[in-house]
């Protein structure tokens, strides 16, 4: 099968995170995003905050549109 019978696809990943790491799992997923987009067919990539609901206190939230 080839990628014009596949057509586009979404990837989407939500996370709840201990809000202790966000900054180093934010830095971790900055370079993954960037390794993912040099391999065949990844087009485009977007990170986004989770805004409603709040994530709750100590958490932190990523992948929803912001």
């Amino acid at each position: 099968m080839n990628a014009e019978a596949i057509g586009d696809v979404v990837y989407e990943v939500n996370i709840d995170l201990d809000a202790d790491i966000e900054a180093e799992y934010r830095a971790w997923l900055r370079h993954h995003v960037a390794e993912i987009l040099a391999l065949p067919g990844f087009l485009d990539a977007r990170v986004f905050d989770v805004i409603d609901p709040p994530p709750a206190p100590g958490r932190a939230s990523a992948g929803r549109p912001r």
